[in-house]
Order: structure tokens, then sequence, then C-alpha cells
């Protein structure tokens, strides 16, 4: 079975009273193809290894059921870690291109 899926990754550093990193894991799934939780996982696994302040987990689709209660992910939420399904994504989407044009 071919899955059609692909991933980037976004480093943002803001500099001001605090730096801030923030690493944002960007998955475009096609709708019937949820992001699993080893996904999840496996960008937790950079963040102790990252000195970012934050990690996103962005798809253009949704998130497997139960990863947002999943004993080893809901520490990391929200403060940590979030996950962006893509209903949310394209509305940050529109709010940045809107700002862009004023």
């Amino acid at each position: 079975m071919k899955v059609n899926r692909c991933t980037k990754i976004l480093v943002a550093v803001k500099h001001g009273i605090c730096t801030v990193r923030v690493i944002d894991q960007v998955k475009a799934y096609k709708p019937d193809n949820p992001v699993p939780a080893n996904d999840v996982r496996a960008l937790m696994g950079v963040l102790q290894n990252d000195p970012a302040s934050k990690d996103c987990l962005s798809t253009t689709g949704i998130f497997a059921p139960g990863i947002e209660s999943d004993p080893l992910i809901t520490p990391f939420i929200p403060q940590r870690l979030e996950l962006v399904p893509g209903v949310k994504l394209y509305k940050r989407l529109e709010s940045i291109a809107a700002k862009t044009k004023a």
C-alpha cells in the first residue's frame, strides 16, 4: 500500500526579553491517513535533545484517535507540545496571510 505523505521541519527563533525556539514539524497527510501516536512520540524525542522551548506537530489532516489522552503525550500538552490539526492549521495560515496583506 502506497502512503501519500510529506514531512517538513521548521525552526523559528524569536529574540526579545527572552529567546524562544520553536520547532514545528508539518505533515502533509491525506484525511484518511491520520498522524499516528508514534509520530508524535518521535517528535517528543526531538524535544528532549534540542534546546527548543516548544514543539508543534501540524498536519493538513487529522491525528489518530486517543493521541491527546495518551499517558506519554498528555504531560507535554500544551506547554511543551502542541498538536495542530488541519482545520486549525488552515485558520492560522489564513490569519498570517491577512496580516501580511494589511
